[in-house]
């Protein structure tokens, strides 16, 4: 019986493609093709097909030093040599040539022959085209991983695209994952690099009060399974998150964590929020791995869902399998989920929803969770922790309002210290002494502060250059404080503050100023959605 012909441009797609010859001398590769050629060829016509199919993908002969060539790679237009023993996978295949519809064709590759047989199973004729490629042995190398069998439906696909997907113990359906994810709203992503953190010695109280909570899992006792931070602008939210994060990861509870951010196009909505959140998942957990990635390959339209589908399909039942399956060592898992900033997400409607989703990931799901996030009060956030509002209704929620915490001592100590390290590498020698700030200083900004954070990490900011002196922009800090206008407009002092910066920068924007006068100061301004 005939078996089926791939013409030479699909050959040399193929090829290229699989970097199906990149690490094999040129005359073992020229042996290893020709059995892919149509037997009923004859030979010079597999030659010259054979010829196209090298020169297509750039294979040369490696010249010698005397001009002439010998079997290699490494030269010029050749492909790069990969380590030994690298595996590919295959992402895209066109232009099959065409083949009798509805049939099943499964390869059988050895080291020695490849060849094709055509199987007598067949196809439904339904538009889908799938195709899943064999492990193929090479010279004792596997090139195409997990063994199946090839199944081409419909296979008239000339000057067609379509996609081909392997399954490699999950890694594809982990590269969906990871492709619909927001790698930047993780709690350690580079694009975060150093986040706002609480001071040592500062919030103690605040943070030992969550980790209690988080830590707490005791069944006979009541036990609530959502915090909700709620905090002003400024209050030290994002910091106190970001502490709490760390610390959980630190001893090994921390199963994922996603923070929002109004500036970046990836986290300020909720579209990968699930995606990201099972993602992380699938690296804390690694018994969840493998039914998240499988859920993906049998559905990679998953992502396209409602949010309650993503999280049943993508968090709730893997985590539930992995439960059935953990032998009573659930407890050892990481558990713990932080989402910062739920105020960032554009749209009230969106915020209202992610909360609905809180409940019924942690709540309804009955997973043995603990999520806790933090916003400033919006009206999506008091209308779900109000006392008719329905995660207050579950009986489940704990909550915590920064505006009931007195942070002015956190505030006095963050200043002292910071302010110190600052004027001990300062070449003004004012700023060397230990007398340096003030504690009459001191007490001013921290009664400016209001008792908001983004006001002592605003001026630690615009003190910190170190080619102007700290003690002059001190000053210049005190001489612009409103004095009794505060008792009115209660932000009175943090907005002189700002308006005194931009005037800072936009005299030396003008020349007005010395030529190196800091622009980069207006980077302080940024603390509003850092500490915020």
């Amino acid at each position: 019986m005939r078996t089926p012909v791939l013409e030479s441009h699909s050959i040399c797609t193929a090829v290229a493609q699989h970097n199906f010859v990149q690490h094999h001398h040129y005359r073992i590769a020229k042996r290893r093709l020709l059995p892919f050629l149509s037997a009923t060829h004859r030979d010079a016509g597999r030659r010259r097909m054979l010829k196209t199919v090298l020169k297509k993908f750039g294979w040369s002969k490696r010249p010698r030093h005397d001009g002439s060539s010998e079997p290699g790679s490494s030269g010029p237009g050749s492909l790069p040599t990969p380590s030994p023993g690298r595996k590919t996978s295959i992402t895209s295949m066109k232009a099959f040539s065409e083949l009798d519809q509805g049939s099943v064709y499964s390869e059988s590759f050895s080291s020695a022959s490849p060849t094709w047989r055509r199987d007598s199973r067949t196809t439904d004729n339904s538009d889908s085209r799938s195709i899943a490629m064999s492990s193929m042995t090479m010279f004792g190398k596997d090139f195409l991983p997990t063994p199946t069998s090839v199944k081409i439906g419909h296979a008239n696909m000339v000057d067609n695209s379509y996609n081909i997907h392997t399954t490699n113990n999950g890694n594809y359906g982990l590269q969906l994952l990871r492709t619909n994810m927001a790698p930047s709203a993780l709690h350690n992503s580079r694009e975060r690099f150093d986040p706002p953190k609480c001071d040592e010695d500062t919030r103690v109280g605040l943070l030992d009060e969550v980790s209690d909570w988080v830590k707490n899992r005791n069944a006979d006792a009541p036990n609530t399974y959502i915090l909700a931070m709620t905090g002003p602008a400024g209050s030290g939210k994002s910091a106190l998150m970001q502490t709490l994060t760390e610390r959980s990861a630190a001893v090994g509870i921390l199963l994922a964590s996603f923070f929002f951010s109004a500036t970046d196009s990836r986290r300020n909505n909720k579209e990968r929020f699930v995606a990201t959140i099972a993602y992380q998942i699938a690296q804390s957990i690694t018994a969840a791995r493998e039914p998240i990635t499988r859920a993906v390959e049998l559905d990679p339209s998953i992502f396209d869902r409602t949010m309650e589908t993503q999280i049943e399909t993508l968090i709730v039942e893997p985590l539930k399998e992995v439960m059935t399956h953990s032998n009573g060592n659930w407890e050892k898992l990481p558990y713990s989920i932080f989402i910062d900033g739920i105020d960032e997400c554009q749209g009230e409607e969106h915020q209202s929803h992610l909360l609905r989703v809180f409940e019924g990931l942690v709540l309804k799901s009955q997973l043995p969770l603990k999520l806790c996030f933090s916003s400033r009060p919006e009206f999506a956030v008091r209308s779900a922790i109000s006392e008719d509002g329905h995660l207050t209704q579950t009986k489940l929620l704990y909550l915590i309002e920064l505006s009931e915490h007195d942070a002015r001592a956190d505030i006095h100590r963050t200043l002292q210290r910071r302010l110190r390290e600052i004027g001990k590498h300062s070449e003004d020698p004012r700023a060397t002494s230990d007398t340096w700030p003030s504690q009459e200083d001191l007490d001013t900004l921290v009664e400016n502060s209001s008792g908001q954070y983004i006001y002592a990490a605003t001026v630690i900011k615009f003190l910190s250059d170190r080619r102007r002196s700290p003690v002059k922009r001190m000053e210049a800090i005190l001489a612009w404080t409103p004095g009794m206008q505060q008792r009115e407009k209660p932000f009175a002092v943090l907005d002189n503050l700002y308006t005194n910066i931009f005037m800072s920068a936009l005299k030396a924007y003008r020349g007005e100023d010395a030529p190196d006068e800091d622009l980069t100061i207006i980077r302080s301004l940024h603390m509003i959605r850092l500490w915020g």
